[in-house]
């Protein structure tokens, strides 16, 4: 069986089961769209308030205040983090909150409910930069709900700082360059790890898109998998329909042969005739008169010989030159085929198969 014929036997069975294979195909799509919908109904019940919140808190304008940390042997600190990891201890942010009459605890917990924790990449609404050519210390405060709320929450935190009293910095001393103001001191293009509204664009509800996606998507894994369940299932039966289902060697002399088509018997009465023999055998588990008829009429065939199986040669002296294995589809059994085909080398002569579909 040559390369493009086991491409022709795989294409006709994609269009025999063409309607199963994109009904599975609209199932699976089916499903991963409502799948999608599913879990993005839990989640956002559970992120959607949190969300929100910080959509309202990053699109405020944030204040920033610039400050140098100085050793006591005149080097410059430069563990810039440490600030805001210390600026987001609850007990601190409840200091600020009694001092400034602001409740903005509430930003911390969403950032957590969102999985937003402080990283290398994500330093969150409360952030501390460090400049590493100049060494000058940002903190920007994106935590209130208002403008004016961050600006209150910067003053006080700017207080802590000048008061010094904080537990990591010891004889270390703090002077603050730029006092707080309502401005963005950092750029965004550079600095990605400061907090954006665009952070929070992963957690906004599924778009329509967003479903399209999943289901072109479940369409096409749909239509493999049932591409590939109908397969399994073809060669779990017991009846040859394809050639796939008893040979994949490109070695064989095969030929597909549609008995419907006129032009077919030329070419089944030529694959028979070449090379000119006195002894060939057909060998058929079915009645193969009507598949034959259009050929058998050819004196040409005079010496051919039909059986059902190559056992009944034992009882006939004539030595075949040449084999042919007549498979019939959805009639000719795999178990015969298999069986057969083992006795055919046997004889050590020309083997051909021929399908008729």
């Amino acid at each position: 069986m040559s390369l493009l014929t086991i491409i022709r036997e795989l294409w006709r069975f994609v269009k025999d089961y063409i309607l199963r294979i994109i009904l599975g195909a609209v199932l699976v799509a089916i499903l991963a769209m409502g799948g999608r919908y599913f879990l993005s109904t839990l989640t956002e019940e559970e992120t959607q308030v949190a969300y929100e919140y910080l959509t309202e808190v990053y699109n405020q304008t944030p204040a920033s205040l610039e400050m140098i940390v100085t050793m006591e042997d005149g080097s410059i600190y430069t563990n810039s983090h440490i600030f805001d990891e210390y600026f987001s201890n609850p007990t601190i942010i409840k200091q600020v909150e009694e001092k400034t009459g602001i409740e903005f605890s509430q930003w911390r917990e969403a950032e957590k409910e969102l999985g937003l924790y402080k990283t290398g990449g994500f330093r969150g609404g409360l952030a501390s930069i460090r400049d590493s050519s100049s060494n000058i210390f940002t903190i920007r405060f994106l935590v209130g709900r208002s403008a004016e709320e961050n600006l209150a929450i910067a003053q006080a935190y700017a207080d802590i700082l000048r008061e010094g009293e904080l537990a990591f910095l010891g004889n270390n001393s703090i002077s603050i360059i730029t006092e707080p103001t309502l401005d963005e001191l950092l750029p965004l293009e550079i600095y990605e790890s400061l907090a954006t509204p665009e952070i929070l664009n992963p957690f906004k509800s599924p778009s329509a898109p967003s479903y399209v996606i999943y289901g072109v998507a479940g369409f096409i894994v749909g239509g493999i998998l049932t591409l590939i369940l109908i397969f399994l299932f073809r060669l779990a039966k017991k009846k040859i329909t394809y050639g796939f289902d008893y040979a994949w060697s490109v070695d064989n002399y095969h030929l597909l042969y549609d008995h419907q088509k006129e032009n077919h018997a030329n070419a089944l009465r030529e694959f028979l005739r070449v090379p000119v023999m006195e002894n060939r055998v057909i060998v058929s588990q079915t009645n193969t008169e009507a598949v034959m008829q259009p050929v058998l009429v050819d004196a040409d065939f005079e010496g051919l010989l039909i059986v059902s199986a190559l056992q009944e040669l034992s009882e006939i002296t004539v030595k075949p030159e040449e084999i042919v294995l007549l498979i019939h589809s959805n009639h000719t059994d795999k178990v015969w085929y298999q069986e057969q085909a083992i006795l055919a080398e046997l004889y050590h002569v020309p083997v051909k198969i021929i399908h008729v579909i």
